[in-house]
């Protein structure tokens, strides 16, 4: 694992429920919940080092393949929200982790999405393994999850409970 300094999981951003994010049922809306954790992305990529810079310079980024967002609690206008991000396996090629929103006004989990990311040569277009030195600085982060309600969202299928 990374260094002892390094916090986990990552805060990638703090944000506060915005009245356009909202729908006619007063709470947050899908697209608005999508975006939040979008923005997150960004930033836990610039906080990973894998950010503009990395896509300028390795002539390289990160394609997103597949997420699987789950509501927890509704989120209103004006409520205080935090992303936090946690890694969760890092290959040749891909990038997994979980992301979770909280409401920091009524301390809970309103969301969570998990995401696989592929790695991509921006110029062919096509997957590419990492640099060793960019697979060795991510694989630092990842940590078994120790939140049993989140790890039973980790490959998870929607199902109906029937």
């Amino acid at each position: 694992a990374a260094d002892d300094s390094t916090d986990r999981p990552i805060e990638t951003m703090r944000q506060q429920v915005q009245a356009a994010w909202t729908d006619y049922n007063g709470h947050m809306n899908v697209a608005s919940y999508l975006k939040v954790f979008d923005v997150a992305t960004d930033h836990v990529f610039a906080q990973l080092g894998i950010g503009p810079e990395y896509v300028e310079e390795a002539k390289s980024s990160l394609f997103a393949v597949e997420q699987h967002l789950v509501y927890d609690r509704e989120l209103r206008e004006g409520d205080k929200v935090a992303v936090r991000a946690s890694m969760l396996e890092v290959t040749d090629k891909k990038l997994h982790i979980i992301m979770t929103m909280h409401n920091l006004d009524g301390a809970y989990q309103a969301a969570s999405c998990e995401h696989l990311f592929i790695h991509v040569d921006m110029v062919t277009r096509r997957a590419v393994s990492w640099g060793s030195d960019v697979q060795t600085r991510l694989r630092s982060y990842v940590e078994p999850l120790v939140d049993n309600a989140l790890k039973s969202r980790i490959n998870r299928a929607i199902q109906v409970q029937r």
